[in-house]
């Protein structure tokens, strides 16, 4: 960045972006990373996942985990799936590893 441009970043609060979505999203993570994301995808098409898809992996890890091989209904409660999708999980993870 230009060494000028660099100055003004500690200058730039949100309510001076124009659009509302680009304003809560640079009050939310500070202006500096919302820079950031402008110079990683600025002026292109960006796709946000929901949370839940970027968290899926970790829950899926944690239910592999704490498998035993009869707790299913826990593990379908303690993280809002299904038993059949427990199984699956686990069934998975199985195969990946042989």
């Amino acid at each position: 960045m230009h060494s000028v441009l660099e100055k003004w970043v500690d200058e730039l609060v949100p309510a001076m972006l124009s659009d509302e979505l680009h304003r809560e999203i640079a009050t939310e993570i500070g202006m500096h990373n919302f820079l950031k994301l402008s110079r990683l995808v600025g002026g292109g098409d960006f796709y946000v996942p929901r949370q839940e898809s970027i968290l899926r992996p970790l829950r899926n890890q944690k239910i592999q985990e704490e498998f035993n091989g009869c707790n299913t209904k826990e593990l379908a409660r303690k993280y809002g799936v299904s038993q059949r999708w427990v199984y699956q999980i686990v069934k998975r993870s199985a195969k990946k590893r042989t």
